[in-house]
């Protein structure tokens, strides 16, 4: 076992270590109140990026501008970012393992994203749960990594090809034709 050498510190105590070593705090009470809620150490990881190198001797220094809130921005993307990838491996596992996928409703779910707005505007009654929210996704990634994709295309006629499949069972809104987020260009 173990035997930690640091003596434990108040809260307080947390707070103004941080700020002297160059940590911008502007709402104390708030980030008085993140450590008991999400610990010190838990923290740490999301800050140690913007940690200038120490001298011998010397103590621990952030990068100029570096905020707490910019610490707890951070910590927020990581859970909604660790959400959206246990959904996508979830979706993997049933395709790998052969599972129904089309009518399927998922256990685990991700989050409606606030930006870009056209992404969350596509998005359909996420308490469905259905396929459709997911498709958006990948079509939205797929968009920005390969621009020329075909992918979007792919799925349409995919859903031209068995019209025993209802598309409200995969989540989709009735009028998805028209939207947005379904429309091919012409020159596809």
């Amino acid at each position: 076992m173990v035997k930690f050498e640091k003596p434990a510190i108040s809260i307080p105590d947390q707070i103004a270590l941080l700020k002297r070593r160059g940590l911008i705090i502007d709402n104390v009470a708030q980030a008085e109140c993140c450590p008991s809620l999400i610990s010190y150490y838990r923290l740490r990881p999301y800050w140690l990026p913007f940690e200038v190198p120490t001298q011998p001797g010397g103590d621990h220094a952030f990068r100029e501008h570096f905020t707490f809130e910019d610490v707890l921005a951070l910590y927020r993307f990581e859970r909604v970012f660790t959400s959206f990838c246990h959904h996508m491996s979830h979706i993997r596992n049933i395709c790998a393992h052969q599972g129904r996928l089309w009518n399927k409703r998922f256990i685990i779910t991700i989050k409606v994203p606030q930006h870009p707005i056209n992404l969350t505007q596509a998005f359909h009654d996420p308490e469905s749960r259905r396929l459709h929210n997911t498709l958006i996704i990948l079509d939205h990634i797929l968009t920005i990594i390969a621009p020329e994709t075909e992918w979007r295309k792919r799925i349409l006629q995919l859903m031209n090809s068995c019209p025993l499949v209802n598309p409200v069972s995969m989540g989709f809104p009735a009028n998805w034709r028209e939207l947005p987020a379904w429309q091919v260009s012409r020159a596809d």
